[in-house]
């Protein structure tokens, strides 16, 4: 597993993407990642809370979460936040 993460600013915005090359995720589970409680694991191995947390506290601060995923060859998330908003 190989997990990059690179941030830059760009046109006043702060942009951190972090990409792996693990399995992906699929175009069904895809849609519905940041759900509450949506998860993909065995029960009792998450809650599903993790992305919808981080989803609402970075759309709180007007920012955004983009999600890229291509099954079998990994995924990028990038994170994008108004400079505005973090003073």
């Amino acid at each position: 597993m190989v997990v990059g993460i690179r941030s830059y600013l760009e046109h006043n915005h702060i942009i951190v993407e972090v990409t792996d090359n693990g399995i992906g995720i699929s175009n069904n589970d895809i849609n519905n990642i940041m759900l509450p409680f949506y998860t993909t694991k065995d029960e009792g191995k998450g809650t599903g809370l993790g992305l919808s947390i981080c989803y609402q506290i970075i759309k709180e601060m007007n920012g955004s979460i983009e999600i890229t995923s291509e099954p079998a060859h990994g995924t990028k998330i990038k994170l994008v936040m108004d400079i505005e908003n973090l003073k």
